[in-house]
C-alpha cells in the first residue's frame, strides 16, 4: 500500500476526531482500512491479555475482521478499537519488579 504521509495523517487526524466524539464503530473501520495508522487497533489476543477481560466480554464490543497477515491458513483477526476497549475495561497493570540491593 503505497499512501502518501499528508494523506496518512489526514486519516489519523479523521480517526482522532471520531474517537473524541465517542463515534468508535466508525474509527475502527477506518483505522482497520489503512493498516499503516499504529496504535489505535488491537487483536482480540493481545486484547485479552491487556484488559482484565474474558473472551466473553468482548462478544458485544465492534470488531472488524481482517486476513491474518501472519498464517494465511489461520482464521481472520478480530482487530479491536483500543480507545474504546480503554473506555469499557480496564487496564491490566504490568508488574514491575523491584530489585532488592543488600548493602554489606
Amino acid at each position: 500500500m503505497n499512501i502518501k504521509k499528508s494523506t496518512l495523517n489526514s486519516y489519523k487526524r479523521q480517526v482522532e476526531m471520531y474517537i473524541a466524539n465517542n463515534n468508535f464503530n466508525a474509527a475502527l473501520d477506518l483505522a482497520a482500512k489503512y493498516p499503516l495508522i499504529k496504535g489505535y487497533t488491537i487483536c482480540q489476543t493481545k486484547a485479552l491479555s491487556e484488559f482484565k477481560v474474558k473472551k466473553d466480554n468482548l462478544l458485544n464490543v465492534y470488531h472488524v475482521q481482517k486476513e491474518n497477515p501472519y498464517y494465511s491458513s489461520a482464521s481472520g483477526m478480530r482487530l479491536f478499537l483500543v480507545a474504546e476497549l480503554e473506555t469499557l475495561f480496564e487496564r491490566r497493570q504490568k508488574k514491575v519488579k523491584k530489585k532488592s540491593f543488600d548493602s554489606n
